[in-house]
């Protein structure tokens, strides 16, 4: 990925792009995992009743990953 993204020019990234994706074989890397990068955080907008604490929350990555329910067993009412 430090090649593709130190490249002079946008052609020659593509192909060590898709060595950061694909051993060449079988679509893992070498000792088994396959290879993913974090692209983009979005932020998130709720809108929440007065008086809900929904507790802590971690960064909500779009699509799957830590929804805003994941810890609904923390949430609580102000008194």
């Amino acid at each position: 990925m430090d090649q593709a993204l130190a490249a002079d020019d946008l052609e020659t990234s593509y192909g060590l792009w898709q060595q950061a994706q694909w051993d060449g074989s079988t679509g893992v890397t070498q000792d088994g995992d396959i290879p993913w990068v974090w692209l983009v955080n979005i932020d998130h907008l709720y809108w929440i009743r007065d008086g809900l604490n929904v507790a802590e929350q971690k960064i909500h990555p779009h699509g799957h990953g830590w929804s805003l329910v994941n810890n609904v067993d923390q949430w609580s009412w102000d008194p």
